[in-house]
């Protein structure tokens, strides 16, 4: 449900691919978005043929020599009383996983802190870029 998956899955659809997108959360882009401002960009993905399981995980791939299904259930923000397969035959996989920044490069550096998550850089006002 992030922005790679919607990317990837969109161009897929326009090349006329059957896609599903599966998202463990209950709205898509969820840093980003509104549950309210999302229903947009499912509403539009939908369109293009991409069916959306929201509130689901993949929690194996499974074939022989390549993949050949995903098994599937509720992700744990899911309160859906309607639960998702629980596989889902595939030709292709595209996993977006999202990524951590590497910041160890500034711990303990002048003119840069990192923030409380450790994942950000608050620079002080005198930085230049």
């Amino acid at each position: 449900g992030g922005y790679i998956g919607l990317e990837v899955s969109a161009c897929l659809a326009i090349l006329g691919l059957d896609v599903t997108l599966v998202a463990r959360t209950g709205h898509l882009l969820p840093k980003l978005f509104t549950p309210e401002l999302s229903k947009f960009f499912e509403d539009l993905w939908t369109a293009k043929g991409v069916k959306i399981l929201k509130h689901t995980e993949v929690t194996s791939l499974s074939g022989d020599t390549a993949v050949s299904s995903l098994a599937l259930s509720p992700s744990s923000s899911s309160s859906s009383s309607s639960p998702p397969p629980s596989t889902l035959p595939c030709d292709l996989v595209v996993a977006g996983l999202g990524a951590v920044p590497n910041t160890k490069l500034f711990q303990g550096k002048e003119g840069g802190e990192l923030g409380g998550s450790g994942h950000t850089l608050e620079l002080d006002p005198t930085t230049k870029a």
